[in-house]
């Protein structure tokens, strides 16, 4: 399935479904529960609802797929059950790729969307940490029946994330409360800013501006808050792609956001998101590099040894 290009995709139907899974998912996998780190498009979601300013009436659309990242270290071996023999138990099948063999690490769940009734399949994408030393390939066996594909960045989602409670009704009923654990706004930022710089999605330019400009009182809480970790060099680096992204007003960083925003058919509209997007991030990245060295601070990524 091709990624969701526009917010059109992102409609109440569609993500209340996959808001009912990833509830169903935490309450299913407690007993794994420190192990799993949530991070996508849900979790600049869940930031925000928590951060946002009271008058600041800004909704962010939320996702439908669901990643997590899995620790190899803290998954230890089951007791009982697996994680996919837990989750198979409640309906989960492996996702097919398009020559009908199943994707190691992603499952997929069919369920009715409480708000029409209509039915969605939601997927489960299992991720873990990119170790440039480690076995090569670019997936990890992290128990017997369940691999989870190394992608840069997660070992961020590790070291720098929160828990909160989640509320919801669960796909077959019952409302619920449950505790899980997701990146916090360092390693959010800075999956969303590696990502950015691999891959062509307008949803992570509108991620990383929704964050920038409505978390806290915006830019200057966002550098406030990334700055001691610019040390870092996954949060340096990440920090220094989503600058060039959105280094000038005709890079592609604003168009993204544009894009996803707003209709080609309303041209005026989509000026202002470009113009929108290009000041948030330029306010955000003056404050996070204000008082540095510029012999110091990678200036381009051309620079970045990757």
């Amino acid at each position: 399935m091709l990624p969701e290009r526009t917010t059109q995709a992102y409609g109440p139907a569609v993500t209340t479904a996959s808001k009912a899974v990833l509830l169903e998912l935490m309450a299913t996998l407690r007993a794994y529960r420190e192990a799993l780190v949530l991070v996508g498009g849900w979790a600049p979601y869940f930031l925000l609802e928590r951060h946002r300013r009271p008058e600041d009436a800004f909704a962010h659309v939320g996702s439908i797929d669901i990643d997590l990242v899995v620790d190899p270290v803290a998954v230890r071996e089951p007791e009982y059950a697996s994680i996919v023999e837990l989750l198979t138990a409640r309906g989960y099948r492996p996702v097919s790729n398009r020559r009908g063999g199943s994707i190691p690490q992603s499952l997929e769940r069919v369920i009715s969307s409480p708000v029409t009734n209509k039915p969605y399949t939601i997927r489960v994408d299992f991720l873990t940490q990119h170790d440039n030393e480690a076995v090569r390939g670019t997936r990890l066996q992290v128990q017997d029946d369940l691999f989870a594909r190394k992608l840069k960045g997660c070992g961020t989602a590790l070291q720098h994330c929160t828990t909160i409670e989640l509320s919801g009704t669960l796909p077959d009923g019952g409302e619920l409360t449950v505790p899980m654990r997701m990146a916090d706004i360092v390693s959010c930022l800075t999956m969303k800013g590696i990502v950015l710089g691999e891959r062509y999605r307008e949803k992570d330019a509108y991620d990383i501006f929704a964050l920038l400009a409505h978390y806290g009182h915006g830019p200057k809480d966002v550098a406030a808050a990334l700055q001691p970790h610019l040390g870092e060099p996954l949060v340096r680096e990440a920090m220094i792609r989503i600058r060039t992204a959105f280094g000038t007003r005709t890079a592609n960083g604003p168009a993204w956001v544009a894009a996803f925003l707003v209709s080609p058919l309303f041209a005026a509209e989509r000026e202002r998101a470009i113009t929108d997007a290009f000041m948030v991030v330029s306010e955000f990245s003056k404050f996070l590099f204000a008082g540095s060295d510029p012999n110091r601070v990678i200036s381009s990524i051309s620079e970045l040894r990757v």
